[in-house]
């Protein structure tokens, strides 16, 4: 198994005098190209076990590596650069720029890491090549979330962290986009990280992180995911 994360003793804790940990003493290794779903109730520890491995906060105590590169021995500018370059977000709420329309807002990620070649096909990949032309508010949820998934993946990134991706949308709108992040785990070769409240997603990943109270109560290995949905990558 090689590791693309590592969590030796990671935790994150607010406060002095009175200690709040957010994220307990966690240990955890993660092989490349893996579909990860992270389970947990609110304040468990879920969205800050995902910005430590974004580089989005920095841990109190422990390790965090990605690819074998230590994240908390970063300057503040080099793990600006490793967000920009090896990780995509994908959050519940789209955050998609409205003045701009779907194609523009890809192409706007797209640019920070090379040119926009890509981003027609990464429209018709999330089933939108013949919505480029359309601003958000002329999409339904569910096709503002796949533009938020082609905005992600214009970066051609490593890392591809999901923070409840599918919390606003409907059941039907939601298994595709579960689809989507499955076909960029299994077929981009990337190592897709799902935070979410809803276990029926357990059953297609290959590795269920499971949370509560800011600790690690079980990892369970799925040897037999089930598809989420057919899409052609």
């Amino acid at each position: 198994m090689i590791a693309h994360l590592e969590l030796e003793g990671a935790e994150k804790v607010y406060g002095t005098a009175v200690r709040t940990y957010a994220l307990k003493a966690t240990t955890l290794t993660i092989p490349r190209g893996e579909l990860v779903v992270i389970l947990g109730p609110s304040g468990s520890g879920k969205t800050t076990l995902l910005n430590l491995v974004g580089g989005l906060d920095r841990p109190s105590a422990g390790r965090v590596a990605v690819g074998g590169q230590d994240l908390q021995g970063l300057s503040d500018d080099a793990l600006c650069a490793y967000r920009r370059e090896k990780v995509g977000f994908v959050f519940q709420f789209f955050n998609l720029i409205p003045s701009l329309t779907a194609w523009e807002n890809v192409a706007f990620a797209a640019e920070l890491t090379g040119g926009t070649e890509g981003v027609d096909g990464l429209l018709g990949a999330v089933g939108l090549g013949d919505l480029g032309d359309r601003f958000p508010s002329e999409l339904s949820g569910g096709q503002q979330q796949r533009v938020a998934i082609a905005r992600a993946l214009a970066k051609r990134p490593e890392l591809l962290l999901c923070d409840e991706p599918t919390g606003a949308l409907d059941e039907e709108s939601g298994r595709q986009v579960l689809g989507l992040l499955e076909s960029a785990a299994r077929d981009g070769g990337r190592t897709v990280l799902v935070v979410t409240h809803n276990p029926t997603f357990a059953a297609m990943a290959d590795r269920v992180i499971r949370l509560r109270d800011g600790g690690v109560v079980g990892v369970e290995r799925n040897d037999a995911p089930q598809a989420a949905h057919a899409v052609a990558w």
